[in-house]
């Protein structure tokens, strides 16, 4: 955690390898930052509205909190595993402002946002939404209702467009996916000064194998696991250009923060 990063909540725990980037600020009664989740630079968690025994913010495991996002944690804020919030995104648990003698609503809901889900670039989420599993929000979007699963959606208010996103894919298109990905990876670290042998195995596995200086690691493509010898620079280096293509391994505790040459790796 970044030394001028602030948590005030009575119950915290953070996962191994999750991290929270300078200027953050959160407020919380129960915050859980789950293994390997990112919270960028100057987030802010408040309890704007008032604590309860509700207020609680979930971070699943390889979530993603972009930077300057706003999260009300009146109530609950679930983010499930593999999600993502993009920049400036705002979430809201409360809607109050006018009074309700004078016939204005005062709401106070959770919002969940499911597995692998993405909420683009300056979205408002507004109290009691549920993002459906696996889909996408076009940025700039206001949420006021649920969304279905593996869904497109956008607009203010936003509303679905594409269903059905998510394509599974055969092992062999899987295949055809990962050679080139792995021909560029190879190009991309002997041009960061480290020459690296690949073997991509049989079809039926979709394992990716990585041999240097003596150790073996696999990245294991259909489990989406990563084992192998003792991690050093380069199997942390070829973690970080798959997950610029969107695969994430288990265990998800890894360090995605350097950004240096590898020749001395």
């Amino acid at each position: 955690m970044s030394p001028d990063a602030t948590i005030d909540a009575p119950q915290v725990f953070v996962g191994a390898g999750a991290r929270i980037a300078a200027g953050t600020h959160i407020v919380t009664e129960e915050f859980i930052l789950g293994e390997g989740a990112v919270i960028g630079g100057e987030v802010v968690v408040d309890l704007a509205g008032g604590a309860h025994a509700d207020s609680r913010l979930l971070v699943g495991p390889a979530s993603l909190v972009g930077s300057r996002a706003s999260i009300n944690t009146c109530r609950e804020v679930l983010l499930e595993a593999e999600s993502a919030l993009s920049p400036g995104s705002c979430l809201f648990t409360h809607s109050f402002w006018q009074s309700i003698l004078d016939g204005y609503h005062c709401t106070f809901e959770p919002i969940r946002v499911g597995e692998s889900a993405w909420v683009g670039a300056g979205c408002q989420v507004l109290p009691g939404v549920t993002v459906g599993a696996g889909s996408v929000v076009i940025s700039n979007s206001t949420l006021v209702d649920d969304l279905p699963p593996e869904c497109m959606a956008g607009g203010v208010p936003a509303k679905v467009m594409r269903r059905g996103i998510k394509r599974p894919l055969s092992p062999e298109q899987q295949l055809l996916r990962l050679k080139p990905l792995v021909q560029s990876m190879g190009e991309t670290l002997k041009a960061k000064g480290c020459p690296v042998s690949f073997t991509l195995e049989v079809e039926e596995t979709r394992v990716i194998q990585l041999s240097h200086s003596g150790q073996t690691w696999q990245f294991d493509c259909a489990k989406r696991t990563f084992t192998g010898d003792a991690e050093d620079r380069i199997a942390h280096e070829v973690r970080n250009l798959l997950r610029r293509q969107g695969i994430r391994f288990r265990p998800y505790a890894w360090d995605a923060g350097y950004r240096g040459p590898l020749s001395d790796a």
